[in-house]
């Protein structure tokens, strides 16, 4: 069975919420003094806090400033402090409270509650607002509260918060919420350059996840677009080859590509390649796979199902060799389309790719019945040529069940351009 690759996910999309010192930040690591001078400017025209606050608030804030405080005494009277609260001014100042005692203690629960209180008392400065909301949404997330993180990192996204983790935080919120598809269409609009491989992979992940083919093989040529590495490659391919219905000769092509982005790594694939090629068929080929997998270490020299393979390829590939200008010639004077297409499918596995480019132009011209087929491999042909333009023209032009394998192939070429 089928498993998805990919192992950066979840875990890694978590990884970007820590590591913002919230206390430094937003408090100075100090409990603001109850004098209304040292209330931030906003809250300058509200009320004073009022006396049955200051009663409460000033002995824990002491604490919670004083060298060697009783942090954990503070925090057990904390609740009290909150309770005296009779004003918004009042409020402010127990968010403060909670949330420098929080960072004292490394308690991000704390933290979070005060921050939330600050934000409560309408008394945080305007422009500090959409901060508050990121950090926020940051501890939601972190303490698994998805749909309070998704709620306070899209505020702080409306209100313009800067924060090259921003998307992506908003992005593992949609998908820790299950919301796949929203997030999904969320990041494609928040797509570029920044984007990480974490994320890139986590979205095709969810793509794959979600069960739908056209979303997975759209996010599988997201990923290559925007980063191709060996490694994306890898997981693009086999997400693709997952979420369709291929045939064997589709499956070929298929493989044909994880072995140009030498993305081809296992002996699975390796052998999917050979009974996809045949033996019999493409005997030239196939040695070159069973080459490429032994000089990869994949197989064994004394491999028992290596030996069954050669036993048929040997023999064959001369003959394929001598055959294939013959066979070219005779498609150039037949009005066949598919005496041009058998052709095009030696020269493919005989890696004569300019040669391959004209058969399969002449199967296309000559009214080739399978005209994906056909456009496919003459793409393939000019992308090993490193013709991109002409590749890609010829790619786009694929429809049906063959397009996202051709789409892939297309960006493939690009890519070498």
């Amino acid at each position: 069975m089928f498993r998805m690759p990919l192992t950066a996910g979840r875990k890694s999309l978590r990884g970007v919420v820590s590591g913002f010192a919230l206390v430094a930040t937003l408090a100075g690591g100090a409990v603001i003094g109850t004098a209304m001078a040292s209330a931030p400017a906003a809250a300058q025209s509200k009320p004073k806090n009022s006396k049955k606050f200051v009663d409460a608030y000033t002995p824990v804030s002491n604490a919670v400033n004083a060298e060697g405080g009783d942090l954990n005494a503070a925090k057990a009277q904390l609740p009290g402090v909150i309770a005296a609260v009779e004003n918004e001014t009042d409020r402010f100042l127990a968010g403060n409270l909670a949330l420098v005692l929080g960072g004292k203690l490394t308690d991000k629960a704390l933290q979070r509650q005060g921050l939330e209180i600050m934000l409560q008392s309408g008394q945080v400065e305007p422009d500090k607002v959409a901060q508050f909301q990121f950090f926020v949404g940051q501890l939601a997330l972190d303490a698994k509260d998805y749909p309070a993180a998704l709620a306070a990192l899209k505020q702080a996204k409306d209100g313009g918060f800067q924060e090259p983790a921003l998307d992506q935080l908003i992005f593992a919120a949609y998908i820790e919420n299950n919301q796949a598809n929203e997030g999904l269409a969320f990041l494609k609009t928040t797509l570029g350059a920044g984007t990480s491989d974490a994320v890139l992979r986590a979205a095709l992940q969810a793509a794959y996840d979600s069960k739908d083919s056209a979303l997975a093989n759209e996010w599988s040529a997201t990923l290559v677009k925007q980063s191709p590495t060996e490694a994306n490659w890898k997981s693009a391919i086999q997400v693709v080859e997952a979420s369709n219905d291929f045939d064997a000769q589709a499956t070929l092509d298929l493989m044909r590509l994880m072995s140009a982005t030498g993305s081809l790594k296992e002996e699975r694939e390796f052998r999917n390649y050979i009974e996809a090629a045949d033996p019999r068929i493409m005997s030239n080929e196939v040695l070159r796979v069973i080459a490429s997998g032994q000089q990869a270490g994949v197989f064994a020299g004394d491999d028992a199902y290596v030996a069954e393979v050669k036993a048929i390829a040997d023999p064959r590939a001369p003959e394929d060799q001598r055959e294939a200008a013959g066979l070219a010639t005779a498609a150039r004077s037949s009005g066949a389309a598919r005496d041009a297409l058998i052709a095009g499918n030696v020269m493919m596995s005989l890696a004569k790719y300019a040669e391959a480019e004209e058969m399969f132009a002449l199967a296309l011209e000559k009214g080739a019945p399978d005209r994906d087929l056909a456009a496919t491999r003459l793409g393939i042909a000019q992308a090993h040529q490193g013709k991109a333009a002409e590749a890609k023209a010829t790619l786009d032009q694929v429809t049906g069940a063959r397009a996202p394998l051709a789409q892939l192939w297309a960006i493939y070429a690009a890519s070498k351009s």
